[in-house]
């Protein structure tokens, strides 16, 4: 299988767990944020969004990058980094300041949501490398070496 094939296939899988975590979150979330306050009801789900936006984008470009050399790879991994804390940063400014959210409840969705979708991201950029390594060792399939 050609790398920018395997590269596309993990992406979608990626995209589709993404979607799928997303969905079963909302509903395992449902019926006990329907029993708060709207303030913390709503301070948890901008911390949600803002997560799912800063993940989905970092997550994108990674799997993008992949298709890339190396060093793009890394400049996109680091790069992003500062750019994720630094957006992350100014949304959390904005959303206490502004938005006035419930900081304790703010604070639990960014990070719950934060730490769910990089987990997933790491899991799925593994699971790439491992794949690809295998194929390295293996050669080619149906070809010979």
């Amino acid at each position: 299988m050609p790398p920018e094939r395997s590269v596309s296939r993990y992406r979608a899988l990626w995209a589709r767990w993404l979607v799928g975590v997303t969905l079963g979150a909302a509903l395992v979330a449902a019926y006990p944020l329907s029993h708060v306050p709207p303030l913390l009801r709503n301070s948890a789900l901008v911390g949600w969004l803002i997560s799912l936006a800063v993940c989905a984008s970092s997550g994108f470009l990674a799997f993008w990058s992949l298709d890339h050399s190396s060093r793009t790879f890394m400049l996109v991994t680091f790069g992003g980094m500062v750019v994720r804390m630094a957006v992350v940063g100014v949304a959390v400014v904005l959303a206490i300041l502004v938005g006035r959210v419930h900081v304790t409840a703010f604070v639990i969705g960014l990070l719950g949501a934060y730490t769910v979708y990089h987990a997933l991201e790491v899991l799925m950029l593994n699971l790439h490398r491992s794949a690809a390594s295998r194929q390295a060792t293996t050669g080619p399939p149906g070809g010979s070496a």
